[in-house]
């Protein structure tokens, strides 16, 4: 959970800018919506670059769950990815099977079986990239979401909330 958003925090903000309570429930609502779906679709692009899968796989291995308390998840499937999903056909030392999903594969030996389903691993790239710098980059998106949301809620110009805040 982003520690910001602590009832103390928000009495905090609630009596430095005199905002109601319902305008703050708002803003935390609001805020979260937009920062967890922001953070969904972020996730999903910068992992496919940092491992070098398309778009459209990651984004399938990407979810987020919320609350509108405040608080959520990003959940990442770094399991490795088949090479159907990065665009394999039929070439040569592999073959495609209708019967498996249309899955790629390779022979092991000369023999015809057994075979081994081609795949990629991201979990080392993905992990990097959670680890690193993802859970920063979601706290600050909710504060600014959570400011303009609150600007917005009290009729004020975007960047108001934040400067007599931080004043």
């Amino acid at each position: 959970m982003i520690e910001f958003l602590t009832s103390s925090n928000l009495a905090r903000v609630k009596i430095a800018l005199g905002v109601l309570e319902s305008d703050i429930s708002k803003a935390v609502k609001t805020a979260t919506r937009k920062t967890f779906k922001w953070a969904e679709r972020k996730a999903a692009k910068d992992i496919a670059a940092e491992a070098g899968i398309p778009y459209r796989a990651a984004r399938a291995r990407t979810r987020a769950k919320y609350r509108l308390s405040g608080s959520g998840q990003v959940w990442f499937g770094l399991n490795p990815v088949s090479a159907k999903y990065l665009g394999a056909k039929d070439r040569k030392g592999g073959f495609t099977n209708n019967k498996l999903n249309k899955h790629f594969f390779r022979r092991r030996g000369r023999a015809r079986l057994p075979i081994d389903r081609v795949e990629k691993s991201i979990e080392a790239d993905g992990m990097a990239y959670v680890e690193a710098e993802f859970p920063d980059e979601v706290r600050a998106k909710l504060l600014e979401e959570f400011f303009a949301a609150l600007d917005k809620v009290g009729g004020r110009e975007t960047g108001t909330s934040q400067q007599i805040l931080n004043a």
